[in-house]
Protein backbone atom coordinates (compact mmCIF):
# COMPACT_ATOMS: atom_id res chain seq x y z
CA UNK A 1 0.00 0.00 0.00
CA UNK A 2 1.19 3.12 -0.70
CA UNK A 3 0.02 6.80 -1.43
CA UNK A 4 0.32 8.04 -4.99
CA UNK A 5 3.21 10.55 -5.22
CA UNK A 6 2.22 12.83 -8.31
CA UNK A 7 5.67 13.62 -8.95
CA UNK A 8 7.15 9.83 -9.01
CA UNK A 9 5.88 6.87 -11.09
CA UNK A 10 3.43 4.49 -9.40
CA UNK A 11 3.56 0.77 -10.15
CA UNK A 12 0.68 -1.03 -10.88
CA UNK A 13 1.14 -5.14 -11.17
CA UNK A 14 -1.56 -6.71 -13.49
CA UNK A 15 -3.65 -9.42 -11.08
CA UNK A 16 -2.34 -8.08 -7.42
CA UNK A 17 -4.19 -6.19 -4.96
CA UNK A 18 -2.13 -3.65 -4.13
CA UNK A 19 -3.54 -0.55 -2.92
CA UNK A 20 -2.20 2.91 -4.19
CA UNK A 21 -3.97 5.24 -2.20
CA UNK A 22 -4.78 9.51 -3.13
CA UNK A 23 -6.07 12.82 -0.70
CA UNK A 24 -9.07 14.36 -2.56
CA UNK A 25 -8.21 17.70 -2.49
CA UNK A 26 -10.63 20.24 -3.40
CA UNK A 27 -8.41 23.14 -4.34
CA UNK A 28 -5.31 21.95 -4.97
CA UNK A 29 -3.90 25.85 -5.06
CA UNK A 30 -4.75 26.10 -1.35
CA UNK A 31 -4.58 22.52 -0.31
CA UNK A 32 -8.20 22.62 0.83
CA UNK A 33 -9.25 18.64 1.62
CA UNK A 34 -12.28 17.43 -0.24
CA UNK A 35 -15.30 16.47 1.94
CA UNK A 36 -16.33 13.12 0.11
CA UNK A 37 -19.93 12.80 2.48
CA UNK A 38 -22.12 13.20 -0.60
CA UNK A 39 -19.80 11.40 -3.11
CA UNK A 40 -21.57 8.22 -5.14
CA UNK A 41 -19.08 6.92 -7.66
CA UNK A 42 -15.00 7.52 -7.64
CA UNK A 43 -13.97 6.28 -11.32
CA UNK A 44 -10.76 5.60 -11.87
CA UNK A 45 -9.16 5.42 -15.99
CA UNK A 46 -5.59 3.89 -16.68
CA UNK A 47 -4.42 4.41 -20.00
CA UNK A 48 -7.85 4.07 -21.94
CA UNK A 49 -9.13 1.44 -19.54
CA UNK A 50 -11.72 2.86 -17.02
CA UNK A 51 -13.18 0.99 -13.81
CA UNK A 52 -15.48 2.46 -11.14
CA UNK A 53 -16.93 2.03 -7.66
CA UNK A 54 -19.82 -0.16 -7.98
CA UNK A 55 -20.01 -3.65 -8.43
CA UNK A 56 -20.43 -6.23 -6.08
CA UNK A 57 -16.17 -6.07 -5.18
CA UNK A 58 -15.13 -3.20 -6.55
CA UNK A 59 -11.23 -2.25 -7.20
CA UNK A 60 -12.13 1.56 -5.94
CA UNK A 61 -13.30 3.04 -2.34
CA UNK A 62 -13.27 5.31 0.29
CA UNK A 63 -13.10 5.79 3.87
CA UNK A 64 -11.66 7.83 6.52
CA UNK A 65 -8.03 7.65 7.78
CA UNK A 66 -6.61 9.39 10.51
CA UNK A 67 -3.61 11.10 8.89
CA UNK A 68 -1.43 13.37 11.18
CA UNK A 69 -3.93 13.78 13.53
CA UNK A 70 -6.59 14.94 11.55
CA UNK A 71 -9.15 12.75 10.17
CA UNK A 72 -8.98 12.62 6.25
CA UNK A 73 -10.78 11.48 2.96
CA UNK A 74 -8.88 8.73 1.58
CA UNK A 75 -9.52 7.31 -1.99
CA UNK A 76 -8.07 3.31 -2.29
CA UNK A 77 -7.20 2.06 -5.80
CA UNK A 78 -6.35 -1.60 -6.71
CA UNK A 79 -5.79 -0.54 -10.53
CA UNK A 80 -4.24 -4.35 -11.23
CA UNK A 81 -7.62 -5.70 -10.76
CA UNK A 82 -9.23 -3.91 -13.74
CA UNK A 83 -10.19 -5.92 -16.55
CA UNK A 84 -8.05 -5.64 -19.75
CA UNK A 85 -5.24 -3.21 -17.97
CA UNK A 86 -2.70 -2.68 -20.36
CA UNK A 87 0.93 -3.36 -19.90
CA UNK A 88 3.49 -0.44 -20.12
CA UNK A 89 3.86 3.15 -19.08
CA UNK A 90 0.46 4.75 -18.45
CA UNK A 91 -1.52 7.76 -17.00
CA UNK A 92 -4.24 7.63 -14.33
CA UNK A 93 -6.89 9.74 -13.63
CA UNK A 94 -9.37 10.17 -10.73
CA UNK A 95 -12.48 11.53 -10.51
CA UNK A 96 -15.12 11.70 -8.13
CA UNK A 97 -19.27 12.09 -8.78
CA UNK A 98 -21.59 13.60 -6.43
CA UNK A 99 -24.65 15.78 -6.31
CA UNK A 100 -22.26 18.63 -6.01
CA UNK A 101 -20.50 17.44 -9.29
CA UNK A 102 -22.60 15.14 -11.12
CA UNK A 103 -20.68 15.52 -14.20
CA UNK A 104 -17.27 14.21 -12.00
CA UNK A 105 -14.57 16.48 -10.48
CA UNK A 106 -11.24 14.98 -11.51
CA UNK A 107 -9.25 14.94 -8.36
CA UNK A 108 -5.66 14.04 -9.45
CA UNK A 109 -4.43 13.41 -13.62
CA UNK A 110 -1.34 12.25 -15.67
CA UNK A 111 -0.44 10.89 -12.39
CA UNK A 112 2.05 8.52 -14.13
CA UNK A 113 1.99 4.89 -13.75
CA UNK A 114 3.46 2.03 -14.53
CA UNK A 115 1.36 -1.66 -15.88
CA UNK A 116 3.71 -4.67 -15.08
CA UNK A 117 2.91 -7.96 -16.06
CA UNK A 118 2.44 -10.60 -12.57
CA UNK A 119 4.66 -13.32 -13.66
Amino acid sequence: MSFCNLNSRENIFIGANNVMKLVPLSNVLTGALLDMTGVTVVRVCVGNIEDDSTGATPPIFWAQETIDTVLTWVISIQAGLFPSIVVGEQHMRVTVVSSDYPDGLVVAHDIPVTVIADC
